[in-house]
């Protein structure tokens, strides 16, 4: 209902959810990590859930003409999971790395076409 009613108002552009960047072994004495050692799901479990996740937040964006940028083929690897050059390197980080989502980003938005066929720069 958030995004329907947003986006009658304003022009709106939907990323996809992050995939799962956290090992199933993460370093217990980073926070994050911790909370998430308490899920009993594998990476590959979690990345199963998000690009679901992702696949329905699509749909239900296309429904209704609501900007969508999928970054699941980019970041998912040949092993069902993030790709490792995706993956912060900051020892605790659960975010992508910047480098590569930012060039995807930028190079998604030069490409995006709000359905309304505004095209946004």
């Amino acid at each position: 209902r958030f995004l329907k009613n947003i986006h009658g108002q304003h022009p709106v552009v939907v990323l996809s959810a992050c995939l799962p960047t956290l090992a199933d072994h993460a370093d217990s004495r980073d926070e994050v990590a911790r909370v998430r050692s308490t899920v009993k799901a594998s990476q590959k479990e979690r990345t199963a859930l998000a690009l679901d996740f992702n696949a329905r937040v699509a749909r239900f964006c296309k429904r209704h003409g609501i900007a969508y940028m999928d970054c699941d083929a980019a970041a998912l690897g040949a092993n069902g999971i993030v790709r490792d050059e995706w993956v912060n390197q900051k020892r605790f980080d659960h975010h992508y790395a910047r480098e590569p989502y930012a060039r995807w980003l930028v190079e998604e938005l030069k490409r995006l076409q709000h359905p309304t066929g505004v095209t946004l720069r």
